[in-house]
């Protein structure tokens, strides 16, 4: 699968990502890095734990990461749940929200496993 059809499957903004950074191989590179983190595993442990401030700053990264890389339907996911976890105690259905995570996380990972090698 190509660039542009691994960003469509993704639910995020291609042409915003590719202007921002300037060439598919920097896209893809900072895609593989997203991937490569480990962050929603980390999240999950955190909220199981309940370290709500480390939770906070695993959503926080993951926020950020959607943001750089236009990732938009990861991006709101993510912006909920750092924003539920702001402060402390969680507020609102943390369950659903960190469901929510998961499935676009799983969209984006199996989006980026498929692209075509370059």
């Amino acid at each position: 699968m190509d660039l542009r059809e691994c960003y469509r499957m993704m639910d995020a903004d291609y042409d915003s990502v590719l202007c921002r950074l300037g060439s598919e191989q920097m896209v893809c590179r900072f895609l593989k890095k997203c991937v490569e983190k480990d962050e929603l595993n980390k999240l999950q442990a955190a909220i199981g734990d309940e370290r709500w401030q480390d939770a906070f700053l695993h959503a926080h990264n993951m926020k950020g990461y959607g943001l750089n890389l236009s990732l938009t339907a990861f991006t709101e996911s993510s912006s909920r749940l750092c924003e539920a976890l702001r402060g402390g105690e969680p507020k609102g259905d943390i369950a659903g929200m960190l469901s929510d995570v998961r499935a676009d996380y799983e969209k984006l990972e199996s989006a980026v496993l498929s692209l075509d090698p370059k």
